[in-house]
């Protein structure tokens, strides 16, 4: 059974664990407010880069990886 593309924006964080990004920095998106896959998409890089420990470079593995998860139907503005 495949899971509807919806319902994977709502995937927790952890689920970036599987894709490479360490438990340190999910646990800073999540103190940040950021725990599911839909929000991570949603956040501007600003808003990703002022969380601390988060550079321009973890940002963009982030969202690349947080985009892999949420498949090929979710569309950022930039």
């Amino acid at each position: 059974m495949t899971e509807a593309p919806e319902s994977r924006f709502y995937t927790d964080v952890d689920a970036l664990q599987e894709l490479g990004i360490s438990a340190q920095d999910i646990k800073k998106l999540k103190d940040g407010g950021f725990a599911t896959i839909k929000a991570v998409l949603t956040a501007s890089r600003k808003q990703l880069t002022s969380l601390k420990g988060i550079s321009e470079i973890k940002v963009e593995k982030i969202k690349d990886s947080a985009s892999k998860l949420s498949g090929p139907s979710f569309k950022t503005g930039k």
